[in-house]
C-alpha cells in the first residue's frame, strides 16, 4: 500500500483525536503544498521529505533558513509538496 503522506498524517490525528496524544504519540508536521507556501518555517533543525518519496529518499536535513531558501528552489523545481518535520537525533 503506497498513500500520499498527507493522508496518512490526517488520518493518525483522526486517531489522536479519539484516543488521545497520550496514548497516540504523533511528530507534528508541516506541510506546502507548493513552494510559494513555503514563507513560515517551524523551528531548525528540521527534515524536509518531498512528495511521497519512501525508504529514506527524498528527505533534507535543513539547519538554518538560508537552506531552506535554497530547498525551497529545489521544491519548486519537483512541482510537489514537502513536508516539514524536527529533526530528532538518533541516541
Amino acid at each position: 500500500m503506497n498513500l500520499e503522506r498527507p493522508l496518512v498524517y490526517a488520518e493518525m490525528n483522526r486517531l489522536v483525536s479519539l484516543v488521545g496524544l497520550q496514548n497516540f504519540p504523533v511528530i507534528e508536521q508541516n506541510y506546502y503544498p507548493e513552494h510559494r507556501e513555503m514563507l513560515i518555517t517551524p523551528e531548525f533543525p528540521l527534515v524536509l521529505k518531498l512528495g511521497h518519496a519512501h525508504a529514506s529518499y527524498g528527505k533534507i536535513l535543513v539547519n538554518d533558513s538560508g537552506r531552506f531558501a535554497d530547498v525551497r528552489s529545489i521544491v519548486a523545481m519537483y512541482n510537489d509538496y514537502c513536508a516539514a518535520e524536527p529533526f530528532i537525533k538518533d541516541a
